[in-house]
């Protein structure tokens, strides 16, 4: 089981991650008597339990913390993916999906880790038959509810299959489940407080990519909203499905 580090929090300033001094996407260095212009880096996170995960250009980093003691510790690497130095990850198309498939990667491994240092505080240990029980319950889970069960009421609804009616209704029933889903576990205080961490990374980027001093006053008035959040995406992809496939 990962161990936390306590140390960690303590010594950010000598982490690649202290937002606001190296991180912050601004113009390159004149070189040869020219500047060239350095493309902006779009920073990222998630929400982990009891914490968040920030991801940069070339390092990740996972803050929690504990229940018991309330301090904070910290879990660094260093993002070694092909996707992140092989050209052809940088294709148009390829790079989405590439960069899909390793934020998937890195947000279940930093959730995985959250949650093994919150288990751990309290002498629990979280093993790998749990976590592979536990991702394959949620896969099920899902085909179920949001596959088979629009396909089902949408039957009883419309009887001619594949028919306009039929996409549009087995859509938006799949639609309101998604809604629904996300209303009710918001209800579960374990959830509801994964969301509130959410809510502060999308602050702590906003306020950072407005330039923002990263202090506590400054997050705090930076909205909880963000153009770039992953649930609104899926979400935006739901709806866009069911126009198009409609």
């Amino acid at each position: 089981m990962p161990q936390p580090d306590p140390a960690a929090a303590n010594n950010l300033s000598d982490s690649p991650h202290q937002a606001g001094v190296a991180l912050r996407p601004g113009p390159a260095s004149p070189a040869s008597g020219e500047a060239k212009a350095e493309q902006p880096f779009f920073y990222g996170g998630q929400a982990v339990i009891e914490g968040v995960m920030m991801r940069g250009k070339r390092y990740y980093a996972v803050a929690v913390r504990l229940p018991t003691t309330k301090e904070i510790v910290v879990d660094r690497g260093e993002l070694k993916a092909p996707i992140y130095t092989h050209p052809l990850w940088k294709l148009p198309f390829v790079r989405g999906l590439a960069l899909i498939g390793e934020q998937l990667h890195l947000g279940m491994k930093s959730l995985i880790w959250s949650a093994n240092v919150n288990a751990g505080s309290q002498n629990i240990e979280i093993g790998k038959k749990e976590i592979t029980g536990s991702v394959a319950m949620a896969g099920v889970f899902a085909l179920v509810i949001f596959i088979g069960l629009p396909l089902l009421l949408a039957s009883f609804a419309v009887h001619r299959s594949g028919s306009f009616l039929f996409v549009l209704v087995e859509g938006l029933i799949r639609v309101g489940l998604v809604l629904g889903y996300l209303a009710a576990i918001a209800l579960l205080p374990d959830v509801r407080r994964v969301f509130q961490y959410h809510g502060a990374e999308h602050k702590t980027i906003n306020a950072f990519e407005s330039g923002w001093t990263l202090d506590v006053p400054s997050v705090r008035r930076a909205s909880t909203l963000h153009p770039r959040c992953g649930t609104g995406f899926l979400l935006v992809v739901l709806v866009v499905s069911v126009i198009v496939f409609s």
